[in-house]
């Protein structure tokens, strides 16, 4: 591929539009199953320097699930919560401390049923780079 067309496939604004064209033109699986507890992570891509990021957390030893784990920042849904798009967004703030408005939520994937008895939406999300953060260390140990 010439470098021309390279650059005009990992433009941000050709990226962002490609993967909500996709992620909107497709039906979700979505899994309804009281005895799992409902859960959201946030699925954070950003572009920098030329390049297209995904960012993740590593979980401190201190947490009650997943101690020690690479993950996307997320958690348990609240009541208050209106949809996994929320839960996402309030656990990214919670631990990472990313602001909602720098989050554009381009969509959502397909439910995932974990060991631990919970059933996770994956919400996709372009942030405004740069963007501010702050680390939870109660919950966060670093972000990869």
């Amino acid at each position: 591929m010439p470098s021309g067309a390279l650059e005009a496939a990992l433009d941000p604004d050709t990226v962002r539009q490609k993967i909500l064209a996709v992620l909107s033109n497709r039906i979700r699986g979505a899994i309804r199953d009281p005895s799992l507890t409902c859960a959201a992570v946030l699925v954070p891509l950003f572009f920098r320097d030329g390049e297209w990021w995904v960012l993740l957390t590593v979980r401190t030893q201190h947490v009650e699930h997943h101690k020690g784990q690479i993950s996307f920042p997320g958690g348990a849904c609240d009541p208050e919560d209106a949809d996994p798009q929320a839960t996402a967004l309030r656990e990214a703030r919670e631990e990472i401390g990313i602001p909602p408005e720098v989050v554009e939520i381009v969509g959502v994937l397909d439910d995932l049923p974990t060991v631990t008895g919970f059933v996770v939406t994956p919400v996709v999300g372009v942030l405004s780079h740069p963007f501010p953060y702050r680390l939870n260390p109660s919950e966060v140990a670093a972000v990869v």
